[in-house]
């Protein structure tokens, strides 16, 4: 480890979240879903409609408290596609690791023979030279 590198306990890493700057993005009225979240979202937060402008973060959190299911299902399906792809990562990872140890066993197996190959050659020349 480098000296000007920060370890992070696993309780300091889940405590600091990530940025995520798409959160900070505004939302353009870009069709009618778009424009009816836009306006609900400002009207709900008492924004000047002149001025402020909605982020997505901000419709984030008035959807997550007017209708917590909505997002609660999709972080559920995130999480659930996630940990799926973690357990495809295993089996490929050990199926990977399984090949490979294969691999060195017949290359090791290869390098037997042909060194018994050199010795049975040596042994042949010297019974030969001996008759």
């Amino acid at each position: 480890m480098k000296e000007d590198e920060t370890v992070l306990t696993e309780e300091e890493l889940a405590a600091k979240p990530e940025p995520q700057p798409d959160l900070n993005q505004v939302v353009l009225k870009e069709g009618p879903l778009k424009q009816m979240l836009v306006d609900y979202v400002g009207t709900k937060l008492q924004l000047n409609p002149e001025t402020d402008q909605v982020t997505l973060e901000m419709i984030i959190g008035v959807v997550a408290d007017e209708f917590a299911e909505f997002p609660l299902a999709i972080a559920e399906e995130n999480f659930i596609r996630g940990y799926k792809q973690a357990l495809n990562d295993v089996d490929f990872v050990k199926k990977e690791q399984s090949r490979l140890k294969t691999d060195v066993r017949l290359e090791e197996q290869s390098k037997c023979l042909d060194d018994q190959e050199i010795v049975d050659d040596q042994c042949q020349t010297d019974a030969q030279r001996k008759s």
